[in-house]
């Protein structure tokens, strides 16, 4: 196992990165612009052993872009690691100021960070993919906004504002559509320039139910499967894995899924399998005689969603098609 001499926890804000170093008794504390010049200057002048230093960052977006950019070129071992994560490592805490978070981050990865994932550079093709998907869902929740304001007009039929309002909704409605039919068009051209993503999508695309949409966004998550390729860590992420929950003799709610996972994903997932539970085939078949049974079919649907995930990451694993034959792990 990989020990460190050197643990660097930072804290990124839009402007700056705040950064508390550790080397065993001594701390130290830097603060700098978040501009690519400023944090290449930085590591030069620390002149740090690349190999014994470890460097934990939040997920905090696109603000850890620069940062991250600069760091690739170099040969320090990075984790980005999910803001809620160290908040329940933490654990109960009083104040909060930069410095402060960037000593925790740096704590928290001195502690944790045998146990933790080392980041993996992105293909520049996949950032791109996740800037597209970005603004898919901006569009979506745009028109998702007028559809809305459309209907609590129609209550005030004969009012001039609000046709006026009505009009002016619609056109706005209709260039946000032909917006979002651009940006997913530039996506698909995107994946089929590419030959692994273009690979990819049609071993996915070949599970009944399994559409395009939940296809980008299941490589974009898993950045091309590098970072989850496990049917069983991807269903955790979803949200379709249940867990139990109980304690002691007095609490016995049942198994449910979990509360931290990617609504998103879980979103899709269950639309895929609503669709996928319409078609003749295994999982309609299983779907029925489920129910058939007496069990709840929100629960069988999600079980559905389970299968679909190991379908998902088979296919990718094994480089097939979907056919019945196809081994699941």
């Amino acid at each position: 196992m990989k020990h460190f001499k050197t643990f660097i926890g930072v804290d990124i804000s839009k402007l700056t990165l705040d950064i508390c170093m550790l080397q065993e008794q001594q701390t130290e504390h830097f603060k700098i612009d978040n501009e690519i010049k400023s944090i290449e200057r930085f590591f030069k002048k620390l002149q740090l052993e690349e190999t014994d230093t470890c460097i934990t960052m939040e997920n905090t977006g696109r603000y850890n872009v620069k940062l991250l950019a600069v760091l690739a070129m170099r040969s320090f071992i990075i984790y980005v690691v999910p803001p809620l994560h160290i908040a329940k490592k933490t654990g109960l805490v009083r104040g909060k100021n930069d410095k402060i978070d960037a000593n925790r981050i740096a704590k928290f990865a001195q502690k944790e960070y045998q146990d933790l994932k080392p980041w993996q550079p992105k293909r520049e093709i996949i950032t791109e993919l996740q800037i597209l998907l970005t603004e898919r869902k901006r569009l979506i929740n745009c028109m998702k906004d007028f559809k809305i304001a459309a209907h609590e007009l129609e209550m005030f039929e004969k009012s001039f504002a609000a046709k006026t309002s009505r009009k002016m909704h619609k056109q706005m409605l209709n260039a946000v559509q032909k917006n979002l039919v651009f940006v997913e068009q530039a996506i698909e051209e995107l994946i089929s320039c590419d030959e692994q993503l273009a690979e990819q999508t049609k071993f996915i695309t070949s599970i009944k139910g399994v559409g395009r949409i939940l296809c980008w966004y299941l490589i974009a998550r898993t950045n091309e499967f590098k970072n989850i390729n496990d049917p069983r860590k991807l269903a955790c992420y979803c949200g379709v894995v249940p867990f139990a929950h109980e304690s002691g003799s007095s609490i016995r709610r049942g198994n449910r899924v979990s509360f931290y996972a990617d609504k998103e994903m879980k979103s899709l997932l269950h639309m895929c399998a609503m669709s996928a539970v319409k078609y003749e085939g295994e999982l309609r078949d299983y779907y029925l005689r489920k129910v058939e049974e007496g069990k709840n079919k929100m629960s069988v649907l999600n079980a559905v969603r389970n299968k679909i995930v190991h379908r998902v990451c088979a296919v990718v694993n094994q480089k097939k098609i979907y056919n019945s034959d196809l081994v699941l792990s």
